[in-house]
C-alpha cells in the first residue's frame, strides 16, 4: 500500500483498545483475562529503565510514523526512536543496534500481512515485535502473535497505552526468555543426573563383579545390585560347558517373592527356540527391551499368567553377557509398572552384561587355571614318588659297587660321577615333592635344639668339593653358636639351596657364608662376588619356577629359593635377597631363636 492511500490517525481518537487486552502470546487471549493458578505468571510490567528505550518502527505511512513519535514523546520515558520503511531495512538496523522492542506495521512495500513477523522473528527470535494494525485487518493481529509477535495493538491508541503496551512486550518477552533458559537447566539437569546414575550403578557393578571370581557369588550380588538400583526383579542366567542354561540368581525387590522370580524365568525360557525371552536373547545375543506388556501375553510366551501376575511382569529387559567367547549368560529384569524401563535402561543392562560377560570368561580361566596347577601338583606328587624309589635302589648299588674298590680307576671315577649326579637327581625329586607338600598343605616341621653355627659349618664342609670345582673360594664365619629350636633337616636344606644357588651364579668368584644373631634371631648370609641379580628379578626369584638370568641357560627348575623362603616362613623367619654395593648379591635367612608360634 502507498503512503497516499494509507489513512492517518489521530493517537487520541481510538484509543480505547488498551495493553491489557494485548493477546496472551502463548494463548492466544486477551491478557485481562487472567491465568490459571497452575501456569507460571509473568512479572509485572515494570517501568522503563532510566536510560530509556530504544524502539524500531518499520512503517512506510509518514503520517502514521509521526503520530507515534508524537506519542511516545508525551510520555514521562525517554524513547529512543528509530524508524525504517521496510522489513529489509528493519532487518539490517536489527543487526546493527541493541532493540528492546520492534512496532511492525503489517503491511509494507516488501512484505504483506505476516510476511515481515516471520522474517523477523526467524532473524531475532528474542526481541519483541509488537505488531501494528487496522481496524480493517484487527484478524491478523492474533495469527501474527501465534507466528511469533509478543503483542498486537489497533493504531491510535493513547500514548500511556502505547507505551504500557511496549513495556508489557518487552516484560513478556524476558519472562519467555527466563521460562526458556529455565526449561534448558532443568533439561541439562536431568541430563547431568540421569549420566550420573549411569556412571554410578556402571561403577558399582564393576566393583560387584570383579570382587570376587566365584561366578555364584559375583552374579547373585550383581543381581541384587540391579534390583536396588532399577527396581523390580532381576533373573540372572549362564550357559554351561554343554550347551545348557542355568540359573544362577533370582532376586526380587520383595524377598519373599523370589521363588515367583525362579518360576516366572523357567516359563518365560521353557522353549528354546522361543522367539522372545531370554532364550532367545541367548541364542540370538542381541538384546529386548519391552517398555510396556500387555495384560493379555501373546502365545508362546510367558504361559502361566497367575505366576506373572503375583510376581509383576508389566515391563521387562533381557541383555546378553558377551564375552570373546560368545555369549555366557543372560541377565532379565523385570517390574510391575508399565513403562519402567527405556532405552537409557537398556544401554546401562547392555553395558553391565558386557561387564558381566568379562568377569564370567576370566573366573572361568581363572577356574580352570587352578584345575591345572592342582593337577600338575597331583602329577609332581605322583611323579616323584614313582622316581625316588628306583633312584634310591639304584644310588645304593652304585655306592656299593664304589666301595668294593676292585673296579678299574677309569671304571671308579664313571662310578663316582654316577653317584654324584643320582644324588642331584635324587636332590630334584626331594624338592617337588616339598612343592607338593607346601601347595597341599602337606608340609609339616619336626623342630629339636640345635646351634646353627655348628650346623652351618658343617653344610658348608660338604660344598667345599663343588665349590673348587667352579673356582669359587668358600669361606664360612660365626660369630655366635646360635642355638635355637627348628627343624634341622629343613634348615640345613634351606641352607644347601642357597649355596648351590650361589655356586651356580658365582663361579669364579668368592663366597662368604656369615652366622650371627641379633634381636633373637640367627641371621644367616650368604654373599656372593658374582654378577648380581637384575633390579626386575629380585621380585619373582622366590617363586615357583622363577629363576633370574634366564639367558644363561644354568639349568634348575627354578624351585630350590621357593623352598627355602617357604621353610623359612614356616619357622616364622624370612628370607630376602639383595644386590651388594661392590656387586654381587647377598642373601639373608632369619630364623627366631625361641619357638614360634604355628599357624
Amino acid at each position: 500500500m502507498s503512503h497516499a492511500s494509507k489513512p492517518t490517525r489521530a493517537v487520541t481518537s481510538a484509543g480505547d483498545r488498551s495493553c491489557g487486552e494485548a493477546q496472551d502470546p502463548a494463548r492466544g487471549r486477551p491478557c485481562e483475562t487472567g491465568q490459571p493458578d497452575d501456569s507460571p505468571r509473568a512479572p509485572a510490567v515494570t517501568p522503563a529503565p532510566d536510560s530509556g528505550l530504544r524502539i524500531l518502527l518499520v512503517e512506510d505511512n509518514p503520517g502514521d510514523a509521526d503520530l507515534i513519535r508524537e506519542a511516545l514523546a508525551e510520555t514521562k520515558t525517554r524513547v529512543d526512536l528509530l524508524h525504517v520503511e521496510r522489513i529489509s531495512d528493519a532487518l539490517e538496523r536489527a543487526a546493527e543496534s541493541e532493540l528492546d522492542a520492534v512496532l511492525l506495521d503489517l503491511t509494507l512495500p516488501d512484505a504483506s500481512e505476516l510476511t515481515g513477523v516471520r522474517r523477523l522473528h526467524a532473524a531475532f527470535p528474542n526481541l519483541p515485535i509488537v505488531v501494528l494494525t487496522g481496524s480493517w485487518d484487527e484478524r491478523l493481529g492474533p495469527r501474527a502473535v501465534a507466528e511469533g509477535a509478543q503483542d498486537y495493538l489497533i493504531k491510535g491508541l493513547a500514548a500511556p497505552l502505547l507505551l504500557r503496551a511496549i513495556l508489557h512486550a518487552v516484560e513478556r518477552q524476558h519472562y519467555a526468555e527466563r521460562t526458556r533458559l529455565l526449561a534448558e537447566e532443568r533439561a541439562a539437569r536431568r541430563v547431568a543426573e540421569e549420566a550420573r546414575r549411569r556412571v554410578q550403578i556402571l561403577s558399582e557393578a564393576s566393583k560387584t563383579l570383579f570382587a570376587s571370581l566365584d561366578c555364584q557369588t559375583t552374579l547373585t550380588d550383581l543381581a541384587k545390585l540391579l534390583v536396588a538400583q532399577l527396581g523390580g526383579w532381576c533373573a540372572v542366567e549362564a550357559a554351561d560347558e554343554v550347551g545348557g542354561r542355568r540359573l544362577i540368581a533370582a532376586v526380587h525387590e520383595d524377598p519373599a517373592k523370589g521363588e515367583l522370580v525362579r518360576q516366572t524365568w523357567a516359563l518365560w525360557s521353557a522353549e528354546r527356540d522361543a522367539r522372545r525371552g531370554p532364550a532367545n536373547v541367548m541364542r540370538s545375543g542381541e538384546p529386548e527391551l519391552y517398555a510396556e506388556i500387555p495384560d493379555a501375553f501373546e502365545a508362546g510366551w510367558v504361559r502361566d499368567a497367575g505366576i506373572v501376575q503375583g510376581v509383576g511382569l508389566r515391563s521387562a529387559m533381557v541383555v546378553p553377557m558377551h564375552s570373546r567367547a560368545g555369549v555366557l549368560g543372560a541377565i532379565t529384569l523385570a517390574s510391575s509398572e508399565p513403562g519402567r524401563y527405556g532405552v537409557e535402561d537398556l544401554a546401562i543392562a547392555e553395558e553391565i552384561g558386557r561387564r558381566a560377560g568379562s568377569a564370567i570368561e576370566k573366573a572361568r580361566l581363572y577356574d580352570a587355571a587352578q584345575r591345572a596347577v592342582t593337577l600338575r601338583d597331583e602329577f609332581l606328587s605322583i611323579a616323584s614318588h614313582e622316581l625316588r624309589t628306583p633312584l634310591t635302589a639304584l644310588h645304593l648299588q652304585l655306592q656299593s659297587a664304589y666301595r668294593r674298590g676292585s673296579a678299574p680307576a677309569d671304571i671308579t671315577r664313571k662310578i663316582e660321577s654316577a653317584i654324584r649326579s643320582s644324588e642331584r637327581l635324587g636332590t630334584l625329586i626331594e624338592t617337588l615333592l616339598d612343592v607338593s607338600r607346601i601347595t597341599t598343605g602337606r608340609f609339616k616341621l619336626e623342630k629339636e635344639r640345635f646351634g646353627a653355627a655348628t650346623a652351618v659349618r658343617d653344610i658348608v664342609e660338604t660344598f667345599h668339593e663343588s665349590a673348587n670345582r667352579a673356582g669359587c673360594e668358600l669361606t664360612v664365619h660365626t660369630e655366635a653358636p646360635a642355638d635355637g629350636e627348628w627343624d634341622k633337616l629343613r634348615v640345613e636344606q634351606a641352607v644347601g639351596n642357597l649355596l648351590s644357588n650361589a655356586i651356580k651364579y658365582a663361579a669364579g668368584k668368592p663366597i662368604e657364608v656369615r652366622v650371627s644373631t641379633e634381636r633373637g634371631h640367627m641371621i644367616m648370609t650368604v654373599s656372593d662376588g658374582g654378577a648380581g641379580i637384575l633390579e626386575s628379578d629380585l621380585p619373582r626369584i622366590f617363586e615357583r619356577f622363577e629363576r633370574a638370568d634366564s639367558a644363561r641357560h644354568l639349568g634348575g627348575l627354578g624351585l630350590g629359593l621357593y623352598v627355602s623362603r617357604q621353610i623359612a616362613e614356616a619357622h616364622g623367619g624370612t628370607l630376602e635377597a639383595a644386590n651388594l654395593p661392590a656387586g654381587g648379591a647377598r642373601f639373608t635367612l632369619r630364623l627366631p631363636l625361641g619357638t614360634p608360634t604355628e599357624g
